[in-house]
């Protein structure tokens, strides 16, 4: 049969013939078009899914990626053509024409798909570095470290071992750098830190041996200046230099520079000296260009010498102590396997480059036809290089396409080089242009039209500047509408108007103001009364809490925009919140700990008094300052400590959460999950610390000490993130950075209007396209860091406009309130609403909410609400059984269930017997049968089947078939321990040892007859076995594919599943049994009673054991069941005591496949009928 499958229009322009370039700006449909991308090179280049590499950035987007691969593929395997081989298919537009042949490829690439190159960066260089760790001189077993631990331990071991062990050049400076007031040890560590995560070149440039040099001969040090400042101002005034000048120099400067000179001699101080190389170069500016003569031409010349060689102590300091830290880490490196993710990348990139680079290239290219990089705007040089280097400087058929939007690179904070990008691309499309997304499916056809008036590339300035624009706007891709409660359309853009209450608009009034108007408005949308709804025209649904987020500028935003809300009663939560180790929640778990490790240190008992696990009030502390042991705050401390010492670390977690009442007091009395999602966040990052480490509570208190100081950070990338504190329909919180690649029905932005200072460090491009970090910018490289920092913030906010897909909420200051002072990010979009608002084209688009700062005043009871204020209202108190209208509803709805068959048996049979009867209890009560049972025979009961399932499950299958004699077999010293241990933990007397050894001996080592002609010569002797064999599998549906008709596609399980264990699996001669241990105690074991037992207990278990086993080996046809599926075996344990009577004690049968099939229909109606079936 062959179907004709819809395909893409896009993929007509992405060549398969050679490298290419796919841009997708916001909501345009990238993963859309990566993942039938990889379908067109299935199918039209007939490669296989293990020879294309499909990259992007995180877990969660490579998760999703796979999985909508997946979908695709079977929904095309699932695809279904009446006209057969005369398809009358509509062709309008272009598809994929799938035979038979293609059928099968796809087949291998779903079945495949698990294993296929789809992930992370990170992972697959990870996977690069051990899959060739002998070539590149690595371990094998290398582990992932958190980057700023590793370098906290490089610096201390190298200040150790050089930095603080003279005399050196950088002993030397690392004395001035303390001596001279700066910050530190633990300052200079983080500066290290901060520059060689940046992976950037440091400048200015520092020559030790060449300053020294200059020290020793320049001829500054020898002249008197002070005897030259008059002909010095005379020279000066000749050359008309300005009169303010001269004085600056001749009268501060130069005397300065004398007295330095003088005072400190050639010496490395005055590296340290602020004052001195503030004076120097001043006048190296000022005189450097004047044509002087004489001694003055000296001083001259002298100044402009050394202040070349002079660097900021800064600069030295991080140049010659940054170098002996790396050569530390590399160490670490080749010794312990550790590395980081920043390693990752680098050793990757080296390993293309190494000394055997060729023979690691080559095995790549012959692994991988494609590449395709998803998110390329946020890759670095390190990344690009390796893919040139692989791909695109292959002279085989090995192609790489770049997948992304510079307009969202936004994470140069990290790493990410959009400058590398914009070379590759440059590399990439010389002889094409990019294959560009245009089509917007996101957003509804207003809110497209607003963005594009505020990113309009043609105003000036435009929104984006620099070489990434905005220049083609994109275009709606689908008919969406935002509408009213009413039905009337609503305009797409809200601009929040503040105004100040008095003359003038405070920086505090402007935040405070907009958080409680945001919470207005997002109450308003909540509210039936008022509200939005969103969608296709006809499929509108209405706008909840779930569908708004909060985008804020920095995490310090959310707290302020959180009370609002919280006052205005809206449910919210934060989404991936940074800072964890930074709350108060961890500083109080850390005091905590601190007292249990130290319960008679009376400074860590206090701290730990106020922390909220005990919450003693401060002016009740004195008094708990001596204690006696007996006290019960102490005596608590005391008895934690002891499960502390017994490593019983789960243990002392859970009583601390239920003993302090830490968990009751949170959920009562606060108006959110924070603070409690956040201690159950932390003990548990600590038990898996203590499990990784094996660390004790002294440790445990040192590594929180490190993460709430930031000297050392979680492992993971996302370790030091907040979780979601609840999953109830709630405003999401988060910052513009951790929105991207998502969006939501209602967006509002909060904050930005101001930026952070300085922290002395500028990151920019110089004029080569060198990474440059420099800690003494002169005046043209501030601006460039400066042009460059507000390109990428105004990125940021493309990011931001663009996550909403009905409405969008944007805050305004008019020019007369602004502030001047107010430079932050949100200024650009502030600039754009002002030029765009009085537009006649805009009065439709953007509706204008003018407001000023005051209190929120909420209404009803809904979260913000204190339960001590809280009263219920009157119908709330009054009966009123509503059950009967919502049954319907409830069973629709309830909950998937994993179920057995004995749970389904009482509804399949009308059996009244308890559950346990069969499966659970394995045989029947102690008293059950008694008169049956001979003198030495085991009981009945749970305990005896128990134990008889656990020998059979652990004895070795091997030694028992070749023990040859049941006392033989009995001596082994591996079925003795296990008969030991089994009788031990089940409390059974040794008098019955004897015969459960020949019960099990013989059910394991007699022949087994499986039909008129065949025989299992033991279960021991089988070629494969599987024991304890689980299964689990959907609980058949009409909808569902059957045993027959085996059709691929998404599976949708309304009735749930059924799950059980089997007891023994076993392959013989080619045929497969299941095989099932029965310890029930019957007055006889002849085939007839045996028949007339197993119809009456174990029927429905036969059943979907045969249905499970069936499944397992993918039998869907009458054909394959004849060729694999043996049959169903029971053995009942208590007559195998007795051998030589083949078959005495065993229940064999073979269903037909037509009877499988009814087995399966029952099922389905058995799950259809009125009542419900299985949930």
């Amino acid at each position: 049969m062959t179907v004709h499958y819809p395909r893409p229009a896009i993929l007509d322009r992405i060549p398969h013939d050679r490298h290419a370039v796919i841009e997708a700006s916001a909501g345009t449909g990238k993963t859309y078009t990566i993942e039938h991308l990889v379908i067109e090179l299935l199918l039209r280049e007939q490669v296989s899914i293990d020879q294309l590499l499909v990259l992007t950035f995180t877990e969660r987007a490579a998760a999703e990626l796979r999985q909508r691969i997946r979908a695709i593929i079977g929904k095309i395997l699932g695809a279904w053509c009446e006209g057969g081989l005369e398809c009358r298919c509509d062709r309008s537009g272009t598809f994929w024409r799938v035979d038979d042949a293609r059928r099968e490829q796809l087949r291998h690439a779903l079945a495949s798909l698990d294993g296929a190159s789809i992930g992370t960066i990170h992972g697959f260089f990870a996977r690069v570095l051990n899959e060739h760790a002998f070539a590149g001189g690595r371990l094998f077993d290398g582990t992932l470290e958190d980057g700023r631990t590793r370098f906290g331990r490089a610096f201390k071991t190298a200040l150790r071992r050089v930095l603080a062990r003279g005399p050196s050049d950088a002993a030397e400076l690392l004395a001035l750098w303390v001596d001279g007031g700066n910050e530190g040890i633990d300052g200079l560590e983080k500066l290290l830190y901060q520059c060689h995560s940046s992976r950037r070149e440091v400048r200015p440039s520092f020559d030790l041996t060449a300053l020294r040099r200059e020290l020793e001969t320049n001829p500054l040090f020898e002249i008197d200046i002070s005897e030259e400042l008059e002909q010095i101002g005379k020279s000066l005034k000749a050359l008309k230099v300005h009169g303010a000048t001269t004085k600056a120099i001749c009268g501060n400067h130069l005397p300065a520079v004398a007295a330095k000179t003088r005072g400190r001699g050639r010496s490395l101080n005055l590296l340290g000296d602020k004052d001195f190389t503030t004076s120097l170069r001043y006048l190296n500016e000022k005189l450097g260009g004047l044509d002087l003569d004489g001694t003055a031409a000296t001083i001259r010349d002298a100044i402009v010498q050394l202040n070349d060689r002079l660097a900021p102590l800064k600069a030295a300091v991080i140049q010659a102590c940054l170098i002996p830290v790396v050569d530390e880490l590399e160490r670490m490196t080749a010794t312990t396997g550790a590395f980081d993710f920043d390693g990752i990348l680098a050793g990757a990139a080296a390993a293309v480059d190494g000394p055997d680079g060729e023979s690691l290239v080559n095995s790549l290219r012959d692994r991988f036809r494609y590449a395709l990089i998803d998110e390329s705007q946020d890759t670095d040089e390190l990344q690009w290089s390796f893919f040139k280097r692989v791909f695109v400087d292959s002279d085989r058929n090995n192609f790489v396409y770049l997948i992304g939007d510079p307009k969202q690179s936004i994470y140069g904070f990290r790493g990410a080089d959009v400058k590398a990008f914009l070379t590759a691309r440059a590399r990439i499309v010389k002889d094409q242009a990019p294959a560009t997304l245009g089509d917007n499916h996101r957003s509804t056809p207003d809110l497209i039209a607003a963005y594009n008036l505020i990113l309009d590339g043609a105003a000036s300035p435009p929104f984006l500047e620099g070489e990434i624009t905005y220049q083609t706007p994109v275009k709606p891709g689908r008919k969406l509408v935002a509408l009213a409660r009413d039905g009337s359309p609503s305009s797409p853009v809200h601009v929040l108007e503040i105004g100040p209450r008095g003359e003038s608009l405070s920086k505090n009034e402007l935040f405070r103001g907009l958080a409680r108007q945001i919470a207005r408005e997002a109450a308003h949308i909540c509210s039936e009364r008022h509200g939005l709804r969103f969608g296709e025209p006809g499929e509108e649904r209405p706008v909840r809490a779930g569908d708004i987020f909060i985008l804020t500028a920095s995490n310090s935003d959310g707290p302020r925009i959180a009370e609002a809300l919280r006052d205005a009663g809206v449910p919210f939560a934060f989404y991936k919140q940074e800072g964890l180790f930074q709350t108060a929640e961890a500083s109080a778990v850390r005091d905590l700990l601190a007292a249990i490790d130290d319960p008679a240190d009376v400074s860590r008992r206090s701290l730990a008094w106020i922390t909220p696990f005990f919450s003693v009030p401060l002016d009740a502390l004195p008094d708990l300052f001596e204690l006696p042991d007996s006290h019960p705050l102490l005596r608590r401390l005391i008895d934690w400590k002891d499960l502390a010492e017994a490593r019983r670390f789960e243990t002392l977690f859970a009583r601390i959460l239920d003993e302090s009442g830490i968990v009751r007091r949170e959920l009562l009395f606060k108006d959110d999950e924070r603070a409690l999602t956040n201690y159950l966040h932390l003990f548990e990052f600590l038990l898996e610390e203590v499990h990784a480490n094996g660390d004790g509570l002294s440790e445990l208190v040192a590594t929180l000490d490190a993460y709430l100081l930031g000297t050392r950070e979680p492992a993971a990338q996302d370790g030091n993130v907040q979780r979601l504190e609840s999953d109830r329909d709630a405003v999401q919180i988060m910052t513009i950075h951790k929105s991207k690649g998502l969006e939501a029905a209602v967006v509002f932005l909060y904050g930005g209007f101001t930026s952070n200072p300085s922290d002395g460090l500028y990151e920019y491009h110089d004029d080569e396209g060198t990474r440059v970090l420099d800690v003494d910018p002169d005046a043209h490289a501030k601006e460039t860091a400066k042009r460059e920092n507000d390109e990428e913030r105004q990125r940021l906010y493309y990011v931001a406009l663009t996550r909403a897909k009905a409405r969008l909420y944007l805050p305004f200051v008019p020019n007369e309130h602004m502030s001047k002072y107010w430079t932050g990010g949100y200024r650009r979009v502030n600039d754009r609403l002002a030029a765009v608002l009085d537009l006649p084209e805009a009065s439709r688009l953007f509706h204008r909410v003018p407001f000023r700062d005051e209190p929120i005043h909420p209404t009803g009871s809904g979260p913000g609400r204190s339960p001590a204020t809280w009263r219920p209202h009157r119908h709330d108190l009054e009966a009123n059984d509503e059950s009967s209208e919502f049954a319907g509803l409830r069973d629709r709805h309830r909950a998937y269930e994993v179920t057995s068959y004995s749970r389904m048996k009482r509804d399949w049979v009308g059996d009244s017997e308890p559950i346990e009867r069969d499966e659970h209890r394995r045989e029947p009560g102690p008293s059950a049968g008694a008169n049956m049972l001979a003198e030495g025979d085991l009981p009945g009961g749970r305990a005896v089947g128990t134990f008889l399932h656990e020998i059979i499950e652990a004895i070795p299958l091997d030694e028992t078939a070749t023990a040859g004699s049941l006392d033989a077999w009995r001596t082994l010293p591996s079925v003795a321990e296990t008969i030991d241990a089994a009788m031990a933990r089940n409390a059974i007397e040794s008098s019955h040892r004897a015969h459960a050894e020949a019960m099990i001996y013989h059910a394991l080592t007699a022949d087994v007859p499986v039909g008129a002609d065949r025989k299992i010569p033991g279960f021991c002797r089988c070629q494969r076995s599987v024991r304890e064999m689980e299964f689990l599998f959907p609980f058949p549906e009409e909808a569902h594919p059957g045993l027959a008709d085996p059709r691929p596609g998404k599976l949708v399980v309304e009735r749930g599943f059924i799950k059980g264990f089997v007891d023994l699996v076993v392959e013989h001669d080619g045929l497969v049994y299941v095989a099932d241990w029965k310890g029930d105690v019957l007055p006889s074991y002849d085939a007839e009673a045996i028949m007339t037992h197993v119809a009456k207990h174990y029927e429905l278990q036969a059943k979907l054991y045969a249905l499970a086993l069936v499944k397992a080996l993918r039998v869907h046809s009458e054909a394959e069941y004849d060729r694999r599926f043996g049959g169903m075996i029971y053995v009942f344990l208590r007559a195998a005591r007795q051998p030589g009577l083949a078959g005495h004690g065993l229940y064999f049968a073979r269903p037909a496949w037509s009877d499988l099939l009814q087995n399966e229909a029952d099922l389905i109606r058995f799950g259809a009928r009125p009542s419900g079936g299985i949930r």
